[in-house]
This record gives C-alpha cells, structure tokens and sequence, in this order.
C-alpha cells in the first residue's frame, strides 16, 4: 500500500547558554496555558501543532500517533538522578511522572481528541526511521491516518550532553521537534513515502536501492551525521545522483535529525525526491526515500 504524506514541520532551537523559553510559544499556538509541563513535552506541543496547522484537513479521531526520540526527557531525568543520588532529596510528584517518554504524545494525543493507538519509541540507531516503517503498519485501512513525532532535547551543561551521545566536545548541538502526518489516501497529499530500508552492510543496502529509478534531475541525495564526506561521495557516484541537500548546515546534531532532513525537503523541494542514508556506529545502514509531489 502507497504511504502519502499530507503536512510536515520541522523544528530546530540551537543549543546555547541555556533551553529556549517555550511557554508563551506553546500558549499562543494552542489557545490555553499548560501548567507543570516540562521542556520536553513544550517541544512536542510546539511541533504537532505547526504540523496540524498545515493539514488540508482536521486529523480524524481515530488518526494513531507514533512518537520517537533518541535521548527522550533527558533533562528531567539528568536533574531527578542528580536530585536522589548526589542532594538526598525526594522527587516532587509531577517532576517524576514526566520523566516517562510517552507523556509528551499523551499531551497531544489529548489535546487533538485522538482515540487510537499511541505509540513511543526510544532508540540511538534511526528512530525516526523505525517510527516510519511503524507507521507504515497503522495505515493498512483505506483512510487511515498517522502522525508522526520525532522529538529531541538538550541537557545542560552541554559538555555532559555531548559526552551522553558519544560526540567530540566542539560539536554543535541542536533541540528539534518535527513532525508528519501520513496516510493512505493521495488526495492533498504533498508528498509520498517511496520506501525505508535497514540493512547490515553498505552493498546490501546498494543492491536494494538499484531496484529503484528516478530521474537524475530529480533526485538528491542526503546522508546524515554517521556518512563521512568521503562515503557521501561514493554514493554519489554509486547512484547516479549529482544534486545533494546539506541540511547539516542548517540544523547541528541531535539524534532525530534525520526527520528534519525529510520535514524541511519537503517544505523546500517541489517535484523532487530525496534519498536519505545514514549509518549507525554499529556499521548498519538506513535509506528513506520520499518524493515530493
């Protein structure tokens, strides 16, 4: 079944000296006010709402949402275990009920009157990919819709935060909060899911990849932070593809960036489709193609 895309947002904060102020953002995009919400659950609101906003039409009740992020509530979570082990002090009530991942969706499931399935999935290696090839699973009904979340935060100090996710100490460091929403239907659809691929080696993933056609002019390749410059090259030359989207000068690392790669081609790239290539430090590939309509 053909996976078509109806809106997308993508959303990038630099981290600097401290986490952006979100509260009066989040207030002025939903009409009310969110009282004892964390930094993290804000960067979910933020996200899902500019994608909504852009939908030709309202999400269906029964719309299933799917959630990801690599390091989740990871503030939160920095600060109670500094809190228990290093001051003694017991957690107050609401600071530990959002430690748990699955609350940010929860906060938007609610707020659009969603009543399906919601799912979050925590993962290092492609989350937003895996999400992807789940959501694929919820849209196998005609009119069935997914929104589709990939979240990320910082935790401060960001040397601490660089040393988390294994990154030399100059890397720039983003928060990001992007957002799709797919579905079955390719009416008003701006774009289209062409496919996802896992694989373990570099020519298995080049052989499933050889299957597919496009037209040089067309196409462009993306890679994220794992292909170095010189591998970017090599499948440059494998693929035929000659035009490349640097989406890492606009947006530093986080580990959902990839969905930024998709949410901002998509916004910018008319009649184009993009083949997307990261690599995992545990030498696993993945491939996104999306063709924008």
């Amino acid at each position: 079944m053909s996976i078509y895309i109806y809106a997308s947002s993508g959303n990038v904060w630099p981290a600097e000296s401290q986490a952006p102020e979100l509260k009066d953002l989040v207030k002025s995009l939903w009409g009310k006010s969110y009282r004892r919400i964390n930094h993290f659950i804000e960067l979910t609101l933020v996200g899902a709402r500019r994608c909504v906003d852009r939908t030709p039409n309202p999400i269906a009740a029964h719309c299933s949402l799917v959630f990801t992020t690599g390091q989740g509530n990871i503030s939160q979570v920095a600060n109670l275990t500094r809190q228990i082990y290093k001051d003694h002090q017991p957690p107050m009530p609401f600071a530990f009920m959002h430690i748990t991942n699955n609350m940010a969706p929860f906060y938007v499931a609610q707020a659009l009157g969603l009543s399906s399935s919601n799912l979050t999935i925590a993962h290092r290696s492609f989350p937003f990919e895996t999400a992807l090839n789940v959501a694929t699973l919820q849209l196998q009904a005609p009119g069935s819709q997914c929104l589709v979340g990939a979240v990320d935060e910082c935790a401060y100090p960001l040397e601490e935060h660089r040393q988390r996710l294994g990154l030399a100490p100059d890397t720039p460091l983003a928060e990001g909060s992007h957002w799709l929403l797919l579905g079955s239907d390719p009416q008003q659809a701006v774009a289209q899911l062409e496919f996802s691929y896992f694989c373990d080696a570099r020519q298995a993933l080049s052989a499933q990849l050889a299957r597919h056609e496009w037209k040089s002019e067309e196409a462009v390749l993306s890679c994220g932070f794992g292909v170095t410059a010189q591998e970017q090259q090599w499948w440059q030359e494998q693929l035929n593809i000659h035009r490349g989207y640097e989406y890492r000068q606009q947006a530093a690392y986080h580990d959902t960036v990839t969905a930024y790669a998709v949410t901002s081609f998509i916004e910018t790239h008319s009649k184009h489709t993009l083949i997307h290539i990261d690599k995992s430090k545990q030498q696993r590939y993945c491939a996104v193609g999306i063709k924008v309509l």
